[in-house]
């Protein structure tokens, strides 16, 4: 029973995403739960709860044609299937186009960085010292949030490290520019001698980083979740183990309906200005 609900749903999955892609009405080559757009060299990996008859890019008959790969899990598309759609479309060059210096950049409020990164960012919002946003037409259409400082050692130096915790742009939008603009003037305006920030493996290499001067440093493991198949909520281990401790009965008389689910890992880089 719990196999035939797993290909249920990963059929629904795949099925739903393909209707996404044929509203776009751009050149696609779909081979099951692959999806490679040929004009922008996109491969999109759709990662089923119960991958067993999935395929990777090294089984994809055009895989010396990938440039991006990208993998979508399902839980995150049935939980946050506008910002997908919403990132997708800008890679694909289909989301509203705005150039950074036409916006105001106003410093904002933690609670209001939050509650935008929860509509237009994949791990929703973070709790951060530092939040600036890209206004056009008095609306915000960008956001970046940095952390405290934290004194680390370099060598036989101390420096004061920040961490850029999140960026997003509106769902829909394409903001150029917008993610060099918010860091210079964070730059400008904390002096750090150092930043530090994660991208993830599933949806990028780092190329945005990079051309900021960031440097990799390292490439984290993969990170466990488990993923309730019922209403698709994602918890980590350390969630997990609280759940544990406070209703010991929860896992084990659901132990079925908790899937491990790991992801590739992240990116860790590191722009030093000292």
């Amino acid at each position: 029973l719990i196999q035939r609900e797993f290909y249920v749903m990963d059929h629904l999955f795949i099925l739903d995403f393909k209707r996404f892609t044929d509203d776009l009405a751009i050149s696609c080559v779909v081979e099951k739960n692959l999806f490679f757009f040929q004009d922008s060299s996109l491969l999109i990996v759709l990662r089923a709860l119960n991958g067993e008859q999935m395929l990777e890019k090294k089984d994809f008959l055009f895989k010396e044609k990938v440039k991006k790969e990208i993998i979508i899990d399902q839980d995150l598309w049935f939980n946050r299937k506008e910002i997908i759609i919403g990132r997708l479309k800008s890679l694909l060059g289909l989301g509203k186009r705005v150039f950074a210096r036409k916006c105001i950049l106003k410093k904002i409020d933690s609670s209001h960085a939050i509650e935008f990164f929860d509509s237009n960012h994949l791990l929703g919002g973070a709790k951060c010292k530092f939040n600036y946003g890209l206004y056009y037409n008095s609306e915000l259409i960008a956001a970046a949030s940095f952390s405290s400082p934290r004194q680390m050692k370099r060598g036989e130096e101390n420096v004061w490290s920040f961490e850029w915790v999140r960026y997003a742009p509106l769902v829909g939008y394409n903001v150029v520019g917008g993610i060099s603009r918010l860091l210079e003037y964070f730059k400008s305006s904390e002096n750090p001698q150092e930043i530090m920030s994660y991208a993830s493996k599933d949806w990028s290499e780092g190329d945005v980083y990079r051309k900021l001067g960031f440097l990799l440093v390292e490439e984290t493991k993969p990170i466990k979740f488990y993923i309730n198949s019922r209403t698709f909520e994602r918890i980590s281990e350390k969630q997990k183990e609280r759940l544990q401790l406070s209703n010991p009965s929860i896992l084990c008389e659901n132990k079925d309906q908790f899937i491990e689910l790991f992801n590739n890992g992240n990116l860790k880089f590191l722009l030093r200005i000292f």
